[in-house]
């Protein structure tokens, strides 16, 4: 079952950068990871999952 159809599941948007351009970046996607782990321990994030690393997904 995908976490998000059943509301559990969060996808962040793209961030905007300063010039006006989007970024999904996995620099700034990790760094948000690491902030969402630090406030809830039941985060889950994509970009810690073996073989491919779905790095926009966080799961709670």
């Amino acid at each position: 079952m995908h976490f998000y159809l059943a509301g559990e599941g969060v996808f962040p948007q793209p961030v905007l950068l300063a010039n006006g351009s989007v970024s999904w970046s996995g620099l700034l996607l990790s760094k948000f990871a690491r902030l969402m782990k630090a406030a809830d321990a039941r985060v889950h994030w994509g970009g810690d999952w073996p073989g491919f690393r779905d790095r926009p997904h966080f799961e709670v």
